[in-house]
């Protein structure tokens, strides 16, 4: 405060002196006044920032001003980059000019310790944020300290190529060649997110638990554990559902692609231990299919962790699916504690 009395009012009482405007000095004294009020109330100031001109998406970078009071004057002013809490947020990856994907990232709150991250994949053609609407499981998961990552995939299938005979309306969404090369580089470059070595986990839910296996049986340095809900798993044995051949084409003319496409003909490679669920009343995917998967699993390795659930009331809706949240997540924090 005695720099405000030495050299600032000196100044403003200056204005015959030096015959400077009186409204010119007025502002400049209220500017300092102002600037002066805010320094001895809260000692910082921040601003939004860019970062090597980057500008960061999943956090603000804010630049703290440090005013250090040395006998009668004041310091030079330190630039000091610090990192506030991660806010939520998204951001959108352009697949082959076809299809904007929509990134959804949620965080615990503040005083929640972070376990690490959850990708959750959506059902064919649902809304990304069913899931989280419709059951607890996104509540559930905050609240135990895990980050969640939550992309609007549209009608993928989750197929690695796009294929002569695969239907046009389908050719715009994205492969899971494209979201392992692209989507989950993105996140681990700009959001330090999936991280291999880390506690990173996937689950889905219908065509999403699907995605889930298949990114476990490729990724699994990323993925410590996965979960599937309602899923299909060797496709081969459904080869008459539309929704397949309209991808990959006839079964007996292609069948050399529905096999590369299916990880049922190469277990000894999935090696992530893995939640299986599957309602008994399913109408829309076969529970065998979700019964079979287990117990190929367990044959091929039984020394990994593989745990199943077949709930004899359970259909292919939210009701069920929310009843499987605190199933899905006492095995991921199970893996987090052995590992």
């Amino acid at each position: 405060m005695k720099l405000l009395f030495k050299n600032i009012i000196p100044v403003c009482l200056s204005v015959k002196k030096y015959k400077i405007s009186f409204a010119n000095i007025t502002y400049f004294c209220l500017f300092f006044f102002i600037m002066f009020f805010l320094f001895s109330c809260s000692g910082k100031i921040h601003f939004k920032v860019k970062q090597n001109d980057i500008y960061y998406t999943d956090q603000w970078f804010v630049r703290e001003l440090k005013f250090e009071e040395n006998n009668q004057n004041i310091d030079t002013v330190s630039n000091i980059l610090t990192e506030k809490e991660p806010q939520d947020t998204f951001f959108i990856l352009n697949y082959n000019n076809t299809f904007d994907v929509s990134i959804f990232i949620k965080y615990p709150k503040s005083d929640i310790a972070i376990k690490k991250t959850i990708l959750m994949l959506h059902g064919w053609g649902r809304p990304y944020d069913e899931w989280c609407n419709k059951t607890s499981f996104c509540e559930q998961a905050l609240a135990l300290g895990y980050i969640l990552v939550i992309p609007d995939l549209g009608k993928t299938n989750y197929i690695l190529s796009i294929y002569p005979t695969t239907d046009p309306k389908y050719v715009i969404y994205p492969t899971i060649t494209w979201i392992m090369n692209n989507m989950i580089s993105k996140l681990q470059n700009d959001f330090d997110i999936l991280i291999p070595g880390e506690n990173n986990f996937v689950a889905g839910v219908s065509t999403g638990a699907r995605g889930a296996t298949l990114l476990a049986y490729y990724l699994p340095n990323i993925f410590r554990g996965a979960a599937s809900l309602s899923g299909d798993f060797d496709i081969t044995k459904i080869n008459n559902d539309n929704l397949y051949v309209s991808y990959f084409g006839d079964y007996q003319t292609n069948k050399n692609r529905w096999k590369k496409e299916c990880i049922a003909y190469n277990l000894k490679k999935y090696v992530v231990p893995t939640y299986i669920a599957h309602g008994k009343k399913d109408n829309t995917a076969e529970y065998q299919q979700s019964n079979d998967m287990y117990n190929a699993l367990k044959k091929n390795h039984p020394d990994i962790l593989f745990s199943a659930y077949f709930n004899t009331e359970g259909g292919h809706d939210y009701s069920y699916w929310n009843s499987e949240s605190a199933h899905i997540l006492e095995f991921f924090d199970f893996l987090v504690k052995v590992k």
